[in-house]
This record gives structure tokens, sequence and C-alpha cells, in this order.
């Protein structure tokens, strides 16, 4: 979303990571972030999702649509709608495997859903989608942004767009190890230049990691740690 990406915010920090996923567990926002968190996932993607969509038994996810919203100009004005439509590319439609307690989260929300659908009866709108509006259509994106800044608001955590929580996903896992041929795939680039151009020089501790790599080659008699788990620039120069 352009809007998101013009207000990017410097990406979470592991505390402040932990601290999101300690904040109302199991509120429809927190499974929303935690499950963004985990896969990196687009936010009209995961408006998009349905429960089709997952496999509970193999714990897989496929991506497979992203939610919308289109304008129709007309002579008596502008009428938007939701729609439902393919990715942007096709290595967008992706496969992701979910952690259990991913799953665990999505399962809960499945049960709080379907006791909403008994109680409203013919008012619910069996759109399919995991993360529906409080009648089971799809959410509009502008509702649920509204919805996310209250949460973060109201929980004094620090506010980064939706979008930022991808950025989050993919910078905390390449500054651990995680290659960024790894990264294009979650995220779903249509290439790994995307990725390096996004993120490879937004990352000081790819730098850091070179001239200690090269301190090493130069003088292997006081060998200089690299951080701990943290060997991207390594990986980072086996994908050029």
């Amino acid at each position: 979303d352009p809007r998101d990406k013009s207000k990017k915010q410097p990406p979470w920090t592991l505390e402040e990571i932990h601290t999101v996923l300690n904040t109302r567990q199991g509120s429809f926002m927190h499974v929303w972030i935690s499950f963004t968190l985990a896969t990196g996932m687009r936010l009209g993607e995961v408006l998009g999702l349905k429960w089709s969509d997952i496999d509970f038994e193999t714990g897989t996810l496929y991506v497979q649509r992203t939610l919308r919203i289109t304008s129709d100009y007309k002579s008596d004005g502008v009428n938007q709608r939701l729609v439902f439509n393919t990715p942007k590319t096709p290595d967008s439609q992706r496969f992701l495997q979910i952690h259990s307690r991913t799953l665990a989260a999505l399962s809960s929300m499945r049960i709080d859903q379907e006791s909403a659908k008994a109680e409203m009866g013919d008012a619910w709108v069996d759109s399919g989608c995991i993360f529906a509006n409080r009648n089971g259509g799809p959410m509009q994106p502008t509702t649920f942004r509204s919805r996310y800044k209250a949460f973060l608001k109201d929980n004094n955590i620090r506010y980064i767009t939706p979008h930022d929580i991808r950025h989050t996903f993919a910078v905390r896992l390449i500054e651990n190890g995680a290659s960024l041929q790894q990264v294009q795939q979650a995220l779903g680039h249509s290439s790994i230049e995307i990725t390096k151009d996004t993120y490879a020089h937004n990352l000081p501790v790819l730098a850091q990691q070179a001239t200690e790599l090269q301190a090493n080659l130069m003088y292997p008699e006081t060998l200089t740690a690299l951080p701990r788990g943290r060997n991207s620039f390594i990986i980072e120069a086996n994908v050029s």
C-alpha cells in the first residue's frame, strides 16, 4: 500500500515484538499482528485470507488472493467497493508453513467466529474470511487501520503502519541469519533484487559484519566474533 510505504517507520525491535505478543492475547488485533509478524504477509493478503486457504493438519497456508478497494467512476460520483483479486505477481502466490501456536490462535478465532455466526443468524455474511468484520463480511482496509491504530495507542505500543510489520518480519530475519533468498520467497517478491534493494542497504549490521569478516581474514590471530546468530553477510555473499 503506497500510503503505508510513504510513512515507513523503523521496524519493531525484538523487545517491542515480545511486548506486542503479550498484549491482550487472543483478541482480534493481537491475532492479526502475531499472524503478520509470523508470515510477513501484506495487509490485503491477510484480509483476503479464507479458512479454505489453511490446512490445519499440515500447518500449510496458501496465499492466493488479496482484498482491495476498487473505485468505479460514474457521472453521479465515485463508487468504492471491495474486490478479491489475485496477488500482484505470480510469485506472490506462495505456500507458507505456519507455527503451531499461530494455528492455535487461528483455531480459537474460528470458534469465536462460529459463535458470532450462530448469534447473528441471517444477518451473518458468510464470506469465509478469517479476519472478517463483525458480521462476517470482508473488512474494509480503512476500518482495519483505524482499529489497529487504536489498539496500539490504547496499549502504549509504538505505532508503525501495518505494512511496516512486513518490514519488521524481513529485517529481523535478515539480521539473525536468514538468507535474502529465504526472505524473498516468504515475502513473495518477484526477484531477489527487489529484496536486496528494499532491505540490504537499510541494515547497518551487514556493513559491520563485512568489516569484521575482513578483519578476521587479515588478522586471524585476533578473531573478532560476529554477533551471535548473525551470519547474514556471509549468506548474502553466496546469493549475489
